[in-house]
């Protein structure tokens, strides 16, 4: 699929509907049979994942690799890799005004994200009871879709596994609407896709015998709410907006997002990091 246009709306219900069956098995076999998840999955999810990037790449040489083979900076001394700065990121939303309220909240969570360092990224939240088996590159260049004669999304298949881990699923929910939905998808179905993953994974975990009485929507939404500040930042500020829309035929180089301007960047990335950091402050998830 073309990552500069995403999914449109059944296509996004047919990715999002695998996503919760991918999440919920494993979840089920951790309420269900909780020592056979400790051997067969939770062992697996806590590999490190070294290997996330190619040895090649500029972006693993300079940023990646050396992060992860070393122990993690301290608070008050992030490791420094090229972010996009605050003067940019500012500047995007004060594209809108409905976005300038926002800015206040955006600005303390880049404050304390940025403190975590680039690794702080990768980190993954273990909040009990929704923690399961996690993809963590959840986006539309990561699945394969096959198509029916009249070019709509009929099965959906995911792939590039080499940075499982143990968290939480609304972080890779969060990712895909971030980077792989369209912004008119969201604008008019967000809701409805938040619970129409809900009601998917609930499904899968009924059918296989769990209890749902700690898996309720509004819990659901509360764990969407708690990943929202790490999710803006990596699939926001970093995948959305250098990554997903660099240009094509272009390797993106991300060592270099520190010296980017507002201009560099696509005007329909800067329209749906919009979008997200609005919803996000109209729902109370920035607070």
């Amino acid at each position: 699929m073309d990552r500069h246009e995403g999914f449109d709306f059944d296509g996004a219900k047919t990715v999002i509907k695998d996503l919760a069956h991918f999440h919920a098995v494993p979840e089920a076999m951790k309420l269900l049979e909780p020592k056979l998840f400790q051997e067969k999955i939770k062992k697996i999810c806590d590999i490190k994942p070294v290997e996330i990037f190619p040895r090649s790449s500029k972006f693993s040489q300079a940023i990646v690799r050396p992060y992860l083979l070393k122990p993690p900076p301290p608070p008050d001394n992030p490791d420094g890799a090229p972010e996009l700065t605050k003067e940019v990121l500012i500047a995007i939303l004060e594209e809108d005004k409905k976005c300038v309220p926002a800015i206040p909240n955006f600005l303390e969570i880049l404050e304390e994200q940025r403190k975590k360092g680039f690794g702080g990224l990768f980190a993954v939240e273990q909040k009990e009871p929704f923690a399961t088996m996690v993809h963590m590159d959840m986006w539309l260049n990561n699945t394969m879709q096959k198509l029916d004669h009249k070019n709509r999304v009929i099965e959906n298949k995911f792939v590039d596994f080499q940075g499982i881990s143990y968290g939480s699923p609304a972080r890779d929910l969060l990712f895909l609407l971030i980077t792989s939905v369209q912004t008119s998808v969201l604008k008019t179905r967000f809701d409805y896709l938040l619970k129409y993953y809900h009601d998917n994974f609930t499904k899968v975990l009924r059918e296989l015998g769990c209890d749902l009485a700690s898996f309720s929507y509004q819990d659901f939404v509360e764990e969407v709410k708690a990943v929202f500040p790490i999710s803006i930042m990596h699939a926001g500020t970093f995948f959305l907006l250098i990554i997903v829309f660099g240009k094509k035929g272009v390797a993106a180089d991300p060592t270099q997002a520190d010296k980017l301007v507002k201009d560099d960047l696509d005007p329909k990335a800067r329209e749906k990091f919009r979008f997200i950091v609005h919803e996000a402050y109209k729902r109370g998830w920035m607070q």
